[in-house]
């Protein structure tokens, strides 16, 4: 049985929005193969069998910057309530809250 605790809720919620970056940076036609690191400062790089890269950085304060090979970013910021807001080096933003049954609501 797997004990969730909210430091692995935040980690399992960055590796899947780290995968679904990864998708939308491959084209859906490629269907490589992506293997990601993890390090113990806390990045993360994740590199596809095209030679695909995206890089994840966290800083002490939970703020975690992806970017991709193509000089795509996205920043992300939770605030103390445990609202998460992304925004992209275009300038669109999304902000994501849990409900109050669990469940991830981004708009």
């Amino acid at each position: 049985m797997l004990h969730y605790t909210r430091q692995s809720g935040k980690l399992m919620f960055k590796v899947i929005l780290l995968s679904f970056i990864v998708l939308i940076v491959i084209p859906f036609d490629s269907f490589a193969q992506t293997r990601c690191r993890p390090d113990s400062l806390q990045n993360t790089t994740c590199r596809d069998s095209n030679g695909n890269t995206m890089r994840s950085r966290t800083d002490s304060l939970g703020n975690t910057t992806y970017r991709d090979s193509d000089g795509n970013t996205i920043h992300s910021r939770t605030d103390s309530l445990g609202n998460t807001t992304y925004r992209d080096n275009r300038g669109n933003t999304v902000r994501c809250h849990k409900d109050a049954l669990g469940n991830t609501i981004c708009r």
